[in-house]
């Protein structure tokens, strides 16, 4: 008979003492129940991991412990009862654990209904837990609702879900509502500690931080990777190499090599690279997750002062480079890129032509350049050197138009950027169009409508301090600004030709001004 105990086992918290983080939940709970103050049902929600089903066991435990004392305001069972023995072993007669997830039909709530009928054998409370309850099916949520609603005195019903919003209405309403939040990375940390030193395992500094940190707020992830580690190398000391190694992370110099490929605009390099990584990676997901929270660190030590972290000390050199050669600007535009990434990930059909066109998308978003009301543009290198000569010649109109934009005049601008089309003459700015915005025909007719009289308003606000003058003109064939823009800049850039090689119809859809 095998007796051994898995370390999600062995030390799952058995009281409310022992449970890291959540000391909310452990006060109202433990108040409540000294005070007498038992609901019928409560529901425990969070994140995968943060330790719903734990609290449902304990908080059953507790209350048909005949032994339950009180210490510094938190109820603890004895745990050597028979009750709390047979509850912790999964056999009670008593407590009933469902997996909604399984049993998700009507008839298997109609079960548990007729179980409510008896009173307990050997507890004071009959408690029903059910796990993932989200999953039941309407029929089944309409069946449990009466018995919600007017449940014997002797029963508990304890709902554990990831996604409370797909629980109807009348249910949540019904129940008393607790939020578990993930542990932070101080909560992970001593949750780790407290097992290597029962399990008389050395953890290096950098292996704890790189555990502690990837396990996202999750006890039992942590946990589970803590003795996958311990296992892998079957010695009593985790370095911070069996880590990455069996937790499929990255290494740094990797992550370095990728962005300065991407910074680079190298992108048959990165791609090779993506695809590198694809084949040996354990898990994209941890990948990508990786390679943005590493762009959060360069930000990171570029915006605070004398900031490090200890997973990332070996590597200050290539970190100080990255950060010089890349604008604040652009390492957001990364970040949101490969973090949004992560969303979009599972409902992608092919992962690795995924990462590829993340990677080109990363490349062509950093490629772009950066306007700024306040300094003029700079020359970044000769081949883009056409976009800000574009830009500058055309300065004065990108800059009403992003004036209008700041005003909150979203038709009008939308109306210059893709109605209307724009030409510099002397001290004139001339403006034509092929909308009929007018109801006569004669041209005066024409520059008194409300909709160019708006216009000719703002462009006044906008050139209070020159002579330049706007005039309107009757147009049936023009070029609108947009289309302009992207013939002018983006299918010239290296980058889209690259996604035209690739994608043959490829075309840009629209231009997105920048927030400032």
């Amino acid at each position: 008979m095998n007796n051994y105990k898995n370390f999600t086992q062995k030390y799952r918290p058995k009281s409310f003492k022992e449970l890291k983080g959540h000391n909310i939940l452990k006060k109202s709970l433990s108040n409540s129940f000294i005070e007498g103050k038992i609901y019928h049902s409560y529901i425990f929600t969070g994140s995968s991991g943060v330790g719903k089903t734990t609290v449902a066991r304990i908080l059953a435990k507790t209350l048909n412990c005949p032994n339950s004392t009180s210490e510094e305001n938190i109820l603890l069972p004895c745990n050597i009862c028979k009750n709390c023995n047979s509850i912790a072993k999964s056999n009670h007669p008593d407590v009933f654990e469902f997996d909604a997830a399984s049993k998700t039909g009507v008839d298997d709530i109609r079960d548990i209904i007729s179980n409510t009928e008896f009173l307990p054998i050997a507890a004071k409370y009959k408690v029903f837990i059910v796990d993932e309850v989200h999953m039941l099916s309407k029929n089944a949520f309409n069946a449990l609702l009466k018995i919600i609603e007017e449940p014997p005195e002797y029963v508990i019903f304890v709902f554990a879900t990831t996604e409370i919003n797909k629980i109807p209405d009348t249910i949540v309403s019904r129940c008393n509502i607790y939020e578990l939040e993930k542990l932070t990375y101080t909560q992970t940390k001593e949750l780790i500690l407290d097992i290597v030193e029962q399990e008389k395992i050395e953890i290096e500094d950098q292996a704890l931080e790189i555990l502690s940190s990837k396990s996202n707020g999750s006890g039992r992830l942590a946990v589970i990777y803590l003795e996958q580690i311990a296992n892998f190398q079957n010695t009593n000391k985790i370095l911070a190499k069996d880590v990455t190694t069996v937790m499929g992370i990255e290494s740094t110099s990797t992550l370095i090599k990728l962005l300065n490929l991407i910074e680079q605009k190298n992108s048959k390099e990165a791609i090779e690279l993506v695809k590198t990584i694809y084949i040996k990676s354990n898990s994209i997901n941890i990948f990508l997750s990786s390679l943005s929270d590493f762009i959060a660190e360069i930000i990171k030590f570029k915006m605070i002062k004398e900031y490090n972290n200890i997973l990332y000390k070996d590597y200050q050199t290539e970190i100080t480079a990255l950060s010089q050669k890349i604008t604040n600007e652009k390492l957001s535009i990364l970040w949101q890129i490969f973090s949004q990434s992560l969303n979009e990930l599972e409902k992608s059909h092919n992962i690795l032509l995924f990462l590829e066109m993340n990677i080109i998308k990363s490349i062509f978003s950093i490629s772009l350049p950066e306007i700024s009301n306040t300094q003029p543009l700079k020359d970044q290198d000769t081949k883009t050197s056409y976009i800000e000569n574009y830009l500058s010649e055309n300065n004065i109109i990108i800059n009403f138009i992003k004036f209008v934009h700041s005003r909150k005049e979203f038709e009008i601008y939308y109306s210059l950027l893709n109605n209307m089309e724009f030409s510099l003459e002397g001290n004139i700015l001339h403006i034509s169009t092929n909308l009929d915005l007018y109801q006569k025909s004669s041209y005066e007719a024409m520059n008194e409508n409300s909709k160019l009289t708006e216009i000719k308003d703002l462009f006044k606000k906008f050139n209070q301090s020159s002579q330049l003058q706007i005039n309107f003109i009757k147009k049936n064939n023009i070029e609108n600004l947009k289309s302009k823009i992207i013939q002018e800049i983006f299918h010239k850039d290296e980058n889209f030709q690259l996604l035209k090689k690739e994608f043959d119809d490829v075309e840009i859809s629209d231009i997105i001004l920048e927030k400032n």
